[in-house]
């Protein structure tokens, strides 16, 4: 994401740097519940491209790894092994599997404050647990005192909801 608002951002910011173990790190001057960024509104929405092939790259290192000893495949990775041993018999040849992209990125203004719970976010792992041992309270009055902007624009719009 590149953040178009990032000069406020670090002069507001909550946090400050200090010397640590000889690395400059960040930490919080007090805790409050504006110490996290958030994105309050999304400008433009970040841009990938997918393409079918691994193009000439994939070719380029399938050649350079066909030059290679049998003794250096085994210092691949797990998964790159597993695909090897999937593939016997069938000569990999460049053009599976697919390349992407990022033609751009997000375009975001961040706010400094702290994520709310999102009651219709339900299925996550913390949802599910609550759910499961009755602790769904903290999910009642998680909304209170804010709208969504959907909610907003439907009570104004109710033709839009056909």
């Amino acid at each position: 994401m590149e953040c178009i608002n990032i000069g406020s951002m670090i002069s507001n910011s909550p946090f400050e740097k200090k010397i640590v173990n000889g690395r400059e790190q960040s930490a919080l001057r007090e805790p409050t519940d504006k110490d996290e960024a958030i994105v309050k509104i999304v400008a433009f929405p970040g841009l990938v491209v997918h393409r079918q092939g691994g193009g000439a790259l994939a070719k380029r290192l399938l050649a350079e790894e066909d030059q290679t000893n049998d003794h250096q495949h085994a210092n691949l990775p797990p998964d790159i092994q597993r695909v090897r041993r999937m593939a016997i018999g069938d000569k990999l040849t460049g053009d599976e599997g697919f390349r992407t992209r990022v033609m751009c990125k997000s375009v975001v203004h961040l706010i400094w404050g702290s994520q709310r719970l999102l009651t219709r976010e339900a299925g996550t792992s913390a949802h599910i647990d609550a759910m499961r041992d009755g602790k769904e309270k903290k999910y009642q009055d998680d909304r209170k005192g804010y709208i969504e902007l959907y909610d907003h624009f439907l009570a104004n719009n109710p033709d839009a909801a056909r």
